[in-house]
């Protein structure tokens, strides 16, 4: 298997617009900002992930009639094996809190069996 993936959503009433985040564990996860040629079309902030500094891509992003605001960072992780990288994104409908998530994927961290 090359990749984990793991995805957690929002639940809301049928039809409204829900907050996801996701992280995928993997060799070779690519940025959902970055265009075809791997360009990342998405603003550049700073912030952590796992307790080291990261690069956060940022991007409004419309689906269907909503709009929601995109967050994400890749980073590598040895402690988990060689080559392996952990890639954390979420989508927030606008308007809604995005720190808060920011805040949560911010906390996260690795911890050994």
């Amino acid at each position: 298997k090359d990749f984990t993936v793991h995805r957690v959503q929002q639940i809301v009433r049928f039809g409204a617009p829900a907050a996801a985040i996701g992280v995928d564990v993997g060799a070779k996860p690519r940025y959902h900002s970055a265009d075809q040629s791997g360009k990342i079309t998405a603003d550049e902030s700073a912030g952590k992930l796992l307790g080291a500094d990261v690069k956060w891509y940022h991007k409004k992003k419309q689906v269907a009639k909503d709009v929601f605001d995109m967050k994400e960072a890749i980073l590598p992780v040895p402690e988990i094996g060689n080559d392996v990288k952990v890639h954390v994104f979420f989508s927030v409908p606008l308007g809604q809190d995005v720190k808060t998530f920011t805040a949560m994927a911010e906390a996260m961290k690795v911890e050994k069996k």
